[in-house]
């Protein structure tokens, strides 16, 4: 894997010079929840970004992982980060993205640190920021029906609280 890792990022490289550029993420649109997920690489520079959504989502366990197409080629991603990419193609989500497992090439430790260094910059150039909790399973989605029920009590209960 690691072979196929480094052609993917050697086919999208990033300069450290004097301009910061960083990879955004396209996911190619498909209604079909079974079939691959293919993502493209697309290099960019930090002055001149296009709008770009950042993703902020924990990793999750190391294993299992799944196999999705990163520019053309097959590429281990975790359960947590396959579980958004599908329910971002579901649905046609075209804007471009900046996700840290996969703009940035985890197994060259120079390009980490460098764009390591420029998440902050990433994170506040973006349009929007998603934070993806994972998916909507049944206990959590009873979780927000009750945070919900609870905040609109308390609420009601403010504005109807007596002066004094």
């Amino acid at each position: 894997m690691a072979n196929t890792t480094k052609i993917t990022y050697d086919e999208v490289p990033l300069s450290f010079g004097s301009s910061t550029n960083f990879r955004l993420l396209t996911i190619e649109p498909c209604s079909d929840p079974n079939d691959e997920v293919y993502c493209n690489l697309h290099v960019r520079a930090m002055e001149e970004p296009p709008q770009y959504i950042a993703l902020s989502y924990t990793w999750g366990e190391p294993s299992p992982t799944r196999m999705i197409m990163l520019n053309g080629r097959p590429f281990r991603v975790r359960q947590n980060l396959w579980d958004f990419l599908v329910q971002a193609r579901s649905h046609n989500l075209t804007t471009m993205l900046w996700v840290d497992a996969l703009c940035i090439d985890q197994s060259q430790v120079k390009e980490r640190n460098h764009q390591v260094s420029m998440m902050g910059r990433i994170y506040s150039g973006a349009n929007y920021v998603i934070v993806w909790l994972g998916r909507v399973t049944p206990t959590l989605e009873k979780s927000w029906q009750l945070m919900n029920t609870t905040y609109l009590y308390f609420i009601k209960m403010w504005i109807n609280k007596p002066a004094g």
